[in-house]
């Protein structure tokens, strides 16, 4: 199991009854390219949910963020470098960035993501040919 899985699985969460299609491991970066923090990202059929470490002292995972798939608009940007970046735009305009943070397999995990995305918001294949937007 992973990160996200395993916090949704146990204690306030456990009712959770969405299943995690893929998880993986991102960093938050700041517009100017940044790193902000290490994140762990859970796409579930309605939601992606976040998980991240409490504070350093504390290394323990925590969630801290859902954000409902249909309040928000998701970019993957392929990039021309091997960096990997999701956009994720909210509805009061703010857009947060999140660069993969995997180092075996980067290209299937991020092929992955694209197929999960578009099958969870009902378009397979959506993100394929109209610039990679979900």
């Amino acid at each position: 199991m992973t990160v996200v899985q395993e916090l949704l699985r146990n204690g306030e969460y456990a009712e959770f009854e969405d299943v995690v299609l893929i998880e993986s491991p991102f960093i938050e970066v700041t517009n100017n390219g940044d790193q902000k923090r290490c994140v762990f990202i859970g796409l579930t059929p309605s939601s992606l949910v976040f998980a991240s470490e409490k504070n350093k002292r504390t290394p323990d995972p925590e969630l801290w963020k859902f954000l409902p798939l249909h309040y928000v608009k998701v970019q993957l940007l392929p990039g021309e470098s091997k960096q990997k970046c999701m956009q994720i735009e909210v509805p009061n305009g703010t857009t947060l960035k999140f660069q993969l943070n995997e180092t075996l397999n980067a290209d299937l995990v991020w092929d992955e993501w694209f197929d999960q995305l578009s099958t969870a918001q009902g378009k397979p294949g959506y993100l394929r040919y109209l610039n990679h937007v979900v």
